[in-house]
């Protein structure tokens, strides 16, 4: 009566008739919703594949450039030891300039890998984050970015920390690597004076020192 009342429904329906109009309609909007709901799945799975082939792409992609420059990068290291005078080789142990002709160049492989892809990524999902976050809520990001500087000078302290300490582990495998080939080189001279347990004591010492760091 209420619906009669304020014109909603015709005044001369029964309550049957509401009732079945009720249904019917509730089995519309059912059907509608389930049609939009199958529409968005199609909608992700095609965003789901679009994001994998992309996401191969970049790796792949990014990988493969880094391999060649590795080459590059090891062949002109390698053609710069050739070219250094006799005393470069006093300073320098031979087996040192061959593990750096390895890590080092392995971790400038790793480096500019797809990592270079992933701060791509990371910085356009920031920016896009950034403007969504201020069409919806311009004052709530602005007190979120009162964090910002606090976090953006201990992530700086951590790099710097790492990069310190990175360069230590380095140089102590390094010098490991050289007496380990250097020793290696030259073993029955070693055996022949008895070196062996001295030799030993260098090179584990080397390598307590790359550990602790």
């Amino acid at each position: 009566s209420t619906c009669q009342n304020v014109s909603i429904i015709p005044a001369n329906w029964t309550e049957l008739q509401f009732d079945q109009a009720l249904l019917k309609e509730y089995g519309n909007a059912e059907k509608k919703f389930e049609e939009k709901i199958t529409i968005q799945c199609y909608w992700f799975s095609g965003l789901a594949v679009v994001t994998w082939l992309t996401g191969w792409m970049q790796v792949t992609f990014w990988m493969l450039q880094a391999n060649r420059q590795k080459k590059v990068i090891r062949n002109e290291f390698f053609k710069s030891i050739l070219r250094q005078d006799v005393g470069y080789y006093d300073v320098n142990k031979t087996g040192e300039i061959n593990v750096r002709l390895g890590d080092d160049i392995e971790k400038i492989y790793h480096g500019m890998s797809d990592k270079v892809s992933q701060l791509v990524m990371n910085l356009c999902r920031t920016i896009g984050s950034l403007v969504i976050a201020f069409v919806y809520s311009w004052k709530l990001t602005l007190v979120i970015f009162a964090c910002t500087p606090v976090m953006v000078i201990s992530t700086t302290i951590m790099m710097k920390i790492n990069q310190v300490y990175t360069e230590k582990e380095l140089d102590a495998y390094s010098k490991a690597g050289g007496i380990a080939e250097e020793v290696i080189s030259s073993i029955r001279t070693v055996a022949a004076f008895g070196g062996q347990r001295k030799e030993v004591e260098r090179y584990e010492d080397n390598l307590k020192l790359a550990r602790s760091t």
